[in-house]
């Protein structure tokens, strides 16, 4: 800032407050004074009107004119006073003198009558008041004086204008002087500052330049001493901190130079030891690569002619060894692949192939590559392969295949019962590529908390006994998370002890647009499957491969519910093609089953497909060399389903066809000229569910109104007299419920149209709320055509007619069929005493290892009866004692003991008191059985085991 600007802010600083505090003060000043003018002038004009007044009361009462005119005149000679008026009752005037007045216009109205009060006019020269003039007799009395006129003056306020002018004047002169001195005083001031603020500067600056013995010379005595003293201290004691710091410089300069020295010999051992250790690195690289190349030489030869020999004839012990040779083949050869990674990893060169694949088909190889290591465990695999999830990908699909191996492998590894569960679900999804999740889950071991921490660290599993156990190097998932995040995805589990675990991972994936499958799905529009399986989550994966190849099929909980849906929809004309029934081993040797089967197929027409978990196609090979049926090995991946159910539609051809009804062609008649002539309005948001349900109505033979919301629904159905409404539930701004609120509010007396609700719950709440809001059913999804036939002809009285004439005759059947045989012979396989083929099975084929697991099973009963008792009050001793029994009957073929065991120690977990005390009865009872049935049979059951021969062994 100039020296000429900080004065001109000092200034005006220093003489604004002081302008506008005068200003304010004059102003405060002139308005008080001005108003006592006025006042002083109104009061002096009232007096005179008043003195008037009184003293021609009495002249006007008589009259005399001229006594009036006088007093008039003598008034006129008072300061100020310009004319004087005076006026009777009437409005007339009497007298006037002086100039004329201005016409106020009360007075000279037509109408106007004297004023009973004082009034007061103001203009701009003058001052106008008008009083009343009373009757002088009244004066003293106590009575209300009349009026006998009243008096107008007009005093001037030109002389008051005068004295405002002249007191302006003077208050303009005293504030021009008080602005003077006050400017002088301000620019005296700003002077001195500026003074003072250059010597400032200057010593400053001259501080700057390094000149700290500088000294500044304000003032000997005065406001700034303290300041100038300041200054002086802060000068000789910046002077004292630069040489002291001169010295610190000097002695850090000395220790850096010798610290670089240092540096620099060290820099010269870390090159050399870099070098050692690229040199050592390559060295390592080279030498896995070449006893990869050394061990997978041999291992190819070890692992082909143990095939080889596997072909040939051996005996069960030549077998059994070859095939422990082909397992530790493999399991060294999934080592070496592991190290390898490990080794590409740590050096940074893993590289990721982009190259077009198909996921499904990915997905579907590792499930049957390791499919071989469940059912050796009695462990069933299901994969869920979500329709939304595209198949045709760009990205490296060896190591998604490796990552998804090594979390199966591990779930299959440390899972002994249960089923292994492979979801493939799309997470996100943009125009060029897509983030696709897979997840693995399981009923294993479990895993606490301690043990998830050390879960992906290399050459590490959750404790030892597990490495013993299980085997593996630990390097399995730390190869899957670095490949995972290579392909710009997350790995993560959620697990609890006892409990299982689901491992899962995610993978950014591109599309492949140039990809065009041409024939990966076919479409079996016409083909209606009736489902049953064993396993639930097998069922409703089985029911995703349907649904995406657009077969229609209905899902049964039981066998006989199975075969009685079959049997009504043959009697309906709506016969089912294929019967799906998925079996596991408490369903092998059953010959009932095997009859529902045969019964099928022969009186149905339907061929039958059977899954089932345990390689065992030679209990049904009779049947299948009898008929179309097949017999598919659990898991059940796409591929090999729909190859399986093409050829068996190409082998019946002439029964159902495999491509979709084009536009314009004759639809297949499943109703055999039955025709429904309702009116049916459907509601549903889902444009497949829909389509889906006007095809199936249109099919009937109903005239259908299709509507995609709530509002709409309420707007036909006042439009149309329906004869049914089928409304969804879930729909978004106004649901099903509300929109059958509207429906029957509108509804005229009389009209009751049957609305059906269309609901994914089936739960016997949902049925009451449905019913108690207007509903008069509901059909749970997915809808079939039998279900919706049965609405129809419940809730309409057009398909109120007489079909027996039309139900074909059905064929005589062999045999009555008891269902409840057929789920007592499953109950009974897992809840027999002992189980020969079981024992076997489990013992890998070898008699003599079942003898030895069985009587060492024996040998320790007793022991394990008396120690379950004895710790029968304390759970947690309990479920350590039950759980090493359970872990002894995985090895036996003993299910009632096995079931026994695995309900207490499930109760003890779950805390679940009630039920613990009859478990604990139940196991005692199983032991006791199982003790006394080997007290009877033992001879037999060796002498079997010797013999192979399992058919006179009593259970």
């Amino acid at each position: 800032m100039t020296n000429g600007g900080l004065k001109t802010k000092i200034i005006l600083l220093v003489s604004l407050p002081t302008v506008l505090l005068t200003l304010l003060l004059a102003g405060l000043f002139l308005t008080a004074y001005f108003k006592t003018l006025n006042q002083q002038l109104t009061v002096y004009s009232k007096d005179i009107s008043l003195e008037i007044s009184q003293e021609i009361s009495r002249f006007l009462v008589n009259n005399e004119t001229n006594k009036i005119v006088q007093i008039s005149n003598s008034k006129l000679n008072k300061p100020d006073v310009r004319a004087v008026a005076v006026f009777n009752t009437d409005n007339q005037l009497i007298s006037h003198v002086g100039p004329d007045m201005a016409p106020i216009p009360l007075l000279t109205s037509k109408n106007a009558s004297p004023s009973s009060h004082e009034q007061i006019f103001e203009t701009e020269e003058s001052i106008r008041i008008s009083s009343p003039i009373f009757h002088p007799e009244y004066v003293d009395g106590g009575q209300t004086r009349p009026k006998i006129g009243y008096v107008e003056i007009e005093v001037s306020s030109l002389g008051n204008t005068l004295k405002k002018y002249q007191t302006v004047g003077l208050v303009a002169a005293a504030l021009l002087l008080c602005w003077i001195a006050q400017g002088l005083i301000a620019y005296f001031l700003s002077t001195w500052a500026e003074t003072v603020i250059a010597k400032l500067k200057h010593a400053i600056t001259e501080i700057t330049k390094g000149k700290l013995d500088t000294q500044l010379d304000l003032t000997k005595r005065g406001p700034l001493e303290p300041l100038q003293q300041a200054f002086n201290n802060m000068g000789s004691t910046l002077n004292q901190y630069q040489n002291e710091l001169k010295e610190t410089l000097e002695q850090a300069t000395e220790d850096v130079r010798e610290t670089l020295e240092t540096i620099e010999i060290q820099n010269i051992e870390l090159d050399m030891a870099r070098k050692e250790a690229l040199e050592a690195s390559r060295i390592k690289s080279e030498f896995l690569a070449s006893m990869s190349h050394e061990i997978r030489t041999p291992l190819n030869s070890i692992i082909g002619f143990t095939r080889l020999l596997l072909k040939s004839p051996l005996t069960p012990r030549q077998k059994d060894h070859l095939d422990t040779v082909r397992k530790s083949s493999h399991g060294l050869l999934t080592i070496i692949n592991e190290i390898l990674d490990f080794s590409k990893i740590e050096a940074g060169k893993l590289v990721l192939e982009q190259a077009p694949f198909n996921l499904r088909d990915t997905v579907d190889d590792v499930i049957d590559l390791l499919s071989p290591l469940a059912h050796e465990k009695n462990l069933e695999q299901v994969i869920i392969f979500y329709s939304d999830v595209p198949n045709d990908l760009i990205g490296d699909a060896q190591r998604i295949k490796q990552v998804l191996t090594n979390l199966i492998n591990n779930a299959i590894k440390f899972s002994d019962q249960g089923t292994i569960v492979v979801r493939v679900i799309l997470e996100s999804e943009n125009d060029t590529s897509v983030v696709v999740r897979c997840s693995v889950s399981d009923k294993g071991i479990g895993l606490s908390e301690e043990q998830k921490k050390d879960l992906f660290k290399a050459f590490s599993q959750v404790n030892t006994n597990h490495l013993r156990s299980y085997g593996g190097t630990g390097l399995g998932l730390v190869i899957s998370k670095h490949l995972v995040e290579k392909m710009g995805g997350e790995i993560g589990f959620e697990s609890e002890p006892s409990k299982g675990s689901t491992f899962w991972f995610t993978s950014r994936l591109k599309i492949d647009h140039a990809k065009i499958t041409t024939d990966e799905t076919r479409v079996f529009s016409n083909i209606k499957v009736a489902l049953f399986d064993a396993n639930k989550v097998t069922a409703l994966s089985v029911s995703h491969l349907l649904e995406n190849d657009n077969f229609l099929h209905t899902n049964y909980e039981t066998i006989e519910a199975l075969y009685r849906g079959v049997k009504q929809a043959y009697h309906d004309k709506l016969g089912y093609d294929y019967a799906i029934i998925g079996i596991n081993q408490s369903y092998e040797n059953n010959h009932q089953l095997i009859a529902v089967i045969e019964e099928i197929e022969a009186d149905y027409n339907c061929k039958v497909v059977i899954l089932s978990n345990i390689n065992n196609e030679s209990n049904y090979q009779k049947l299948l060399e009898q008929s179309s049926s097949l017999y598919l090995l659990k898991p059940v991946t796409y591929r090999k389903f729909i190859n399986s159910i093409t050829e068996l539609c190409e082998e019946n051809s002439s029964h159902v066809t495999l491509s979709p009804t084009a536009p314009g062609s004759d639809a297949i008649n499943n109703n055999d000229g039955f025709t429904f002539p309702c009116q049916v309005l459907a509601v549903d948001d889902n444009a497949s569910n829909l389509k889906l349900i006007c095809s199936f109505l249109n099919d009937l033979g109903a005239e259908v109104t299709a509507v995609s919301s709530g509002e709409k629904a309420v707007s036909e159905a006042k439009k149309t007299n329906f004869d049914l409404i089928l409304m969804d539930i879930r729909m978004p701004d106004m649901d099903g419920m509300e929109a059958t609120k509207q429906i029957r509010s509108a509804e005229p007396n009389g009209k009751h149209v049957p609305i059906i609700a269309v609901t994914a719950h089936a739960m016997a709440n949902e049925k009451i709320n449905l019913l108690s809001n207007g509903m008069n059913d509901y059909i749970t999804k997915p809808i079939d055509e039998i279900q919706l036939r049965h609405m129809i002809n419940k809730w309409t009285s057009a398909c109120d007619i007489n079909r027996a004439s039309f139900l074909p005759t059905p064929k005589p059947r062999r045999a009555d069929i008891d269902f409840t045989k057929i789920e007592t012979i499953a109950k009974s396989n897992a809840t027999k005493i002992i189980d020969f083929d079981e024992s076997v099975r489990l013992a890998g084929g070898k008699h003599d290892l079942a003898k030895d697991l069985y009587l060492e099973l024996i040998s320790e009963l007793e022991e394990n009866k008396s120690v379950i008792l004895a710790a029968k009050n304390d759970l947690g001793d309990l479920l350590e004692r039950v759980h090493k029994l359970h872990g002894g009957t995985r090895y036996c073929g003993v299910p009632r003991l096995r079931m026994a065991a695995l309900q207490l120690e499930t109760h003890i977990k779950q805390k679940n008191n009630p039920k613990i005390e009859h478990a604990l009865s139940d196991l005692i009872s199983a032991i006791d059985q199982l003790l006394a049935w080997h007290q009877e049979n033992q001879e037999s059951f060796f002498s079997m085991l010797a013999s192979n021969d399992s058919d006179s062994i009593r259970h």
